[in-house]
């Protein structure tokens, strides 16, 4: 298959422009709620994203990357009823993700010492399920060739959870608004995600996939074990802030400790449109 450069390098540009967007309303959501909140409740807030973002890599079953690996070596009229059957997996993992997060949350609070931490977290509980799903869309989008819908939800995603964790804090104060309203933006997420996912899939007639969950498992399973590595090389500066220091350092590390991902934005953004054409 001959591929044309110019039209991979636009879509690489399109999923780079979407993490550079992700990345700035980042910076901004930090530095509003870093004036709202106090130094305490911030570094709480931080530390349930913490939570939320090493178990992730555990719930998540490395999936992720398996939509671009297997869309691309089916026919697009098996695309849906592909994506339908991941989607189902993320479903499954992440009501049993909610349920960690809900009834886990008083020991984990214990391991990183802060009591604060365990109502955050039964608050926090439903946001897997409504965010594991969304995890392929950028995948999907790349393989079939719309990387700008995929910068559409990024927007959009990144506009619901400014509005909806910055605003409540502004208006009601405290932590527990923003995590209240970090779940109502995840399931606004969720919504738009699901029907941006049917975009490739509107103009042919959908089929039943001949992919098989053995064949999910097969090719996941290495990526899973190789991202319970990463959980201990990543995760553990900020175990040791959290658990030692409490919170206030907590947060100030959160906030000091930002790297500029412009190497990694070019390097995942070109193999994303890259991987399914190889």
């Amino acid at each position: 298959m001959r591929i044309n450069a110019q039209s991979n390098s636009g879509q690489a540009a399109w999923l780079a422009v979407a993490n550079l967007i992700s990345f700035s309303f980042g910076i901004v959501s930090a530095a509003i709620l870093s004036r709202f909140l106090s130094v305490e409740e911030y570094g709480s807030y931080r530390q349930v994203l913490y939570v939320y973002g090493t178990l992730l890599t555990v719930f998540s079953l490395g999936l992720p990357r398996a939509y671009s690996y297997f869309l691309a070596r089916l026919p697009l009229a098996e695309g849906r009823d592909t994506v339908r059957k991941m989607n189902r997996i993320f479903m499954v993992s992440g009501t049993f993700f909610s349920l960690t997060l809900f009834f886990g949350a008083p020991h984990i609070a214990a391991v990183l010492k802060n009591p604060e931490l365990s109502v955050l977290l039964k608050w926090f509980s439903p946001t897997p399920l409504f965010l594991l799903p969304t995890l392929g869309l950028e995948s999907v989008m790349a393989t079939y060739r719309k990387a700008a819908c995929a910068t559409v939800y990024v927007v959009l995603s990144r506009t619901f959870k400014l509005a909806c964790t910055v605003v409540p804090v502004i208006i009601f104060g405290g932590v527990r608004a923003a995590v209240i309203g970090f779940v109502l933006s995840s399931f606004l997420c969720f919504a738009a995600g699901m029907l941006l996912e049917r975009l490739p899939f509107r103009t042919v007639k959908n089929i039943p996939s001949s992919l098989c969950f053995r064949d999910l498992y097969n090719y996941s399973s290495a990526l899973f074990v190789a991202g319970i590595w990463g959980i201990l090389y990543q995760s553990a500066p900020q175990f040791f802030v959290s658990r030692w220091w409490g919170t206030g350092a907590f947060a100030e590390f959160s906030n000091g400790f930002v790297e500029l991902p412009f190497a990694s934005m070019i390097k995942s953004e070109v193999a994303a449109v890259l991987i399914p054409a190889f």
